[in-house]
């Protein structure tokens, strides 16, 4: 049976609620997304040896790797997936990111959808002031970076944190104290061999009247998480929404139920739905320490489930902090002193 007979059966037998599908790229929103054979939305994943991956709305291929063949128990040369995602087990041991480690605190990572390219905020000497961007590249995803360098257009006499490169590269959205108070900017560039285009964007929907030190935004680009100062709460994570990405932003609300007294909640990163959220946050620790937590809810309207500590890289004595998860849940880079002195970027895969 070929194989196109093959799809054309499951897809009128299976066709589950929350299902999409499309006829071309245009209606794939992600940036550098593709619309498969199969009638389903793909984006890169560098841990697909096809190296792209179906999306979470894509019936019975929903999350598989494009490619990839599992058992249907149907006698057909080609089988196919239709029993669910591979389920995702505990994060492997995490592995410093050397090349990128200088004597000072380098922190807050962010990656390209294909693994690639890495973006980070260093206050290591020789900079414009006191923390500025940078980025570095490798060849595969096994690779160790090289060629660090540090984003010298967006660079100001005051700090700026909290990169956040979107899938496909071209758009950088991070926090700046410029202003006097940090706030949240945005950058683009044509392609990623070109300098990001300035000024930058101020993102006056994302920023509050406080500090707001951290941005993270799903794949999409629909929902974002910022860290914000709030009066007697600590730092708190926030959440945004917008309809299309021509859309303004809507007001940040505090996303409570990840709250925590007075202590601190910031460094949030969503997954390819908006549904998973990685945070880090001082609950329960002495002054100077951070773990990282991890929630879910059943839609991006519902409230997060109660968080819990990603224990397989809390190390004691140590903080870990500012995770950024791929779209796909499997791989994370992430700050950490845990080698002694100031943080350092480490990353791991499940």
């Amino acid at each position: 049976m070929r194989w196109s007979v093959v799809v054309a059966v499951l897809a009128g037998c299976l066709r589950p609620a929350g299902e999409f599908r499309c006829a071309t790229e245009n209606d794939c929103a992600t940036p550098g997304s593709r619309c498969e054979p199969e009638g389903f939305c793909s984006f890169a994943d560098p841990d697909c040896s096809s190296g792209v991956r179906f999306g979470p709305h894509s019936g019975a291929f929903s999350n598989r790797c494009v490619n990839q063949m599992i058992d249907a128990g149907i006698d057909t040369p080609v089988d196919v997936a239709i029993d669910g995602p591979t389920p995702l087990g505990p994060w492997g041991t995490a592995v410093e990111l050397t090349a990128l480690s200088s004597t000072d605190d380098d922190s807050d990572p962010s990656l390209t959808g294909d693994g690639l390219e890495i973006f980070f905020y260093s206050d290591r000497p020789n900079g414009a002031g006191g923390a500025d961007l940078y980025h570095a590249t490798r060849a595969t995803t096994s690779a160790a970076f090289s060629n660090v360098q540090r984003i010298t257009e967006l660079a100001t006499t005051g700090n700026e944190y909290s990169p956040e490169i979107s899938d496909d590269g071209l758009t950088l959205y991070f926090t700046s104290s410029i202003s006097g108070e940090f706030e949240v900017y945005s950058a683009t560039r044509p392609d990623k061999t070109t300098a990001f285009g300035t000024p930058p964007t101020l993102e006056t929907q994302l920023s509050s009247t406080d500090d707001d030190f951290t941005i993270g935004v799903s794949t999409d680009g629909l929902v974002a998480v910022t860290g914000q100062d709030t009066a007697g709460n600590g730092r708190e994570l926030f959440i945004h929404t917008r309809a299309s990405t021509a859309a303004a932003w809507s007001t940040g609300t505090r996303i409570t139920e990840l709250g925590s007294a007075s202590d601190d909640e910031v460094g949030g990163s969503l997954d390819a739905t908006g549904l998973n959220i990685m945070f880090h946050s001082d609950r329960g620790q002495v002054a100077g320490r951070f773990d990282l937590w991890t929630a879910k809810r059943t839609s991006t309207s519902a409230a997060f489930d109660a968080p819990t500590p990603i224990t397989e890289l809390n190390t004691s004595g140590s903080a870990e902090s500012n995770p950024f998860v791929s779209s796909n849940l499997r791989r994370m880079v992430y700050a950490s002193n845990a080698a002694g002195g100031d943080r350092d970027i480490y990353e791991t895969t499940r």
